[in-house]
């Protein structure tokens, strides 16, 4: 295939629908968002036990809509309290 080729196929509909669909059938639904918000939701609660002034934030992919469906959820828990931690 020449360049010019190539130019047409990519700008084409056709291909730009298949990368569409591709997109839609990755990204997160909304089962996906409310399992990860459940999730957070659970953390909130179980590190509140032990660290009542904590926050439990998600970052990463999930957070700035650029996951896909099986993308993992980066959390990141803040603690108010000077707390030093053993893992």
């Amino acid at each position: 295939m020449s360049t010019s080729d190539w130019y047409m196929f990519l700008y084409s509909s056709s291909f730009l629908n298949l990368v569409f669909m591709f997109v839609d059938q990755c990204k997160p639904n909304r089962q996906d968002i409310e399992i990860r918000l459940d999730i957070l939701r659970c953390l909130q609660i179980k590190f509140e036990k032990c660290y009542p002034s904590c926050s439990v934030h998600a970052y990463g992919s999930f957070y700035n809509g650029f996951g896909f469906r099986q993308s993992d959820l980066d959390i990141c828990v803040r603690l108010k309290e000077k707390v030093c931690l053993f893992f």
